[in-house]
């Protein structure tokens, strides 16, 4: 829009403003069936809200003159029964609205551990006095197990090739290791002098 001014043509904008046209709206819930607890509620597509399953539950807390939680399926004690408590006591919000001592919360999972203990405990003794009986396992007499002698010489591990001649050689007659380590140690003398 041109307009004239006493001092000349002038060029008046009044405003100017950028508009986005969103061309995909739809109305949909904010809250969604994934955002339901599994096994606790279940979707209402009408309400857009997840509805809890365990009726009788909700009936119970209601007759005990406790507060239903709609969005934890759950039972807890009403605000105005909150109370501090005193050291090694924990105030019980789901049951009994009062302060409980600590080692009763814990005691039923301490109770099982220690069952647990007692009976690996037990049965490790009971199978420990049955091998000392018969002399078997951990008791086995030493004396009626045949210790190999080994010269103070001979090594314990043989190298493939001592053992297959071993092999070869034993097969025939009944050599000892200490023999064959003799009638070695003489071929190889006999070697050792010929070079």
């Amino acid at each position: 829009m041109l307009e004239v001014f006493p001092q000349g043509e002038h060029e008046i904008l009044c405003s100017e403003a950028i508009l986005q046209e969103d061309e995909e709206c739809t109305c949909d819930c904010r809250v969604r069936e994934e955002h339901c607890l599994p096994g606790l509620q279940n979707y209402h597509p009408e309400s857009c809200s997840c509805m809890c399953t365990n009726m009788e539950e909700w009936s119970s807390c209601l007759n005990r003159n406790m507060v239903w939680d709609p969005y934890s399926c759950s039972c807890s004690c009403p605000a105005h029964t909150w109370q501090p408590c005193s050291t090694g006591y924990v105030f019980d919000l789901t049951h009994s609205c009062r302060c409980v001592q600590i080692s009763l919360i814990a005691s039923e999972g301490m109770i099982a551990a220690i069952i647990i203990i007692v009976a690996v405990l037990v049965l490790t003794l009971c199978t420990g006095y049955i091998m000392y009986r018969t002399q078997t396992g951990l008791f086995r007499n030493r004396k009626d197990v045949p210790s190999p002698k080994l010269s103070p010489n001979r090594v314990r591990l043989m190298t493939q090739k001592s053992r297959s001649e071993f092999d070869m050689v034993s097969a025939n007659s009944k050599l000892t290791l200490k023999d064959f380590d003799e009638s070695r140690k003489t071929v190889l003398k006999d070697e050792q002098e010929k070079n």
